[in-house]
């Protein structure tokens, strides 16, 4: 694993929530290149770490968040992509909608749940059309009623 600050080590590894917020609030740009970086390498961090990395670069804020986050995404596991998903529909990334939409068809329905709250909290047209599409085809009766109820937030 790559080397880390201090910080940002103790928000990967720890076993507190504190952890992470004391590495969100020291956060600077070597930590987001380094967390960038990390997340790049396919099998480079374990599941948790590569969740908590997410978690800690989209709450940052940092400008490089959200693309690294999105490029992640096909790479991480159930827990990281919702990690992912999250971070993406807070940061209002307008730019990552049609990565965000690939996820609404994703076979693990809380990943699904995700990218319909990512979508809404984004918004437009394409998020729209996606969530509508899930609200007529998806195969699980409370996904469909999540994502009309995520499109009634939209409007």
């Amino acid at each position: 694993m790559t080397d880390f600050s201090p910080h940002i080590q103790n928000a990967l590894t720890g076993d507190c929530g504190h952890a992470m917020e004391d590495a969100i609030a020291a956060f600077n740009d070597s930590d987001a290149a380094d967390l960038i970086a990390a997340l790049e390498k396919p099998g480079d961090m374990a599941d948790l770490e590569a969740r908590r990395a997410v978690f800690v670069l989209g709450r940052s804020g940092h400008r490089d968040g959200p693309d690294a986050i999105a490029a992640a995404l096909p790479r991480l596991g159930e827990g990281g992509k919702i990690a992912a998903l999250d971070a993406l529909g807070r940061a209002g990334a307008r730019a990552q909608i049609g990565r965000i939409a690939e996820f609404a068809d994703d076979p693990e329905p809380q990943v699904r749940k995700f990218a319909a709250n990512a979508l809404a909290r984004i918004g437009g047209e394409r998020a729209q059309d996606t969530l509508e599409t899930m609200m007529r085809r998806d195969t699980q009766e409370f996904l469909r009623d999540y994502a009309a109820k995520q499109m009634k937030k939209m409007k």
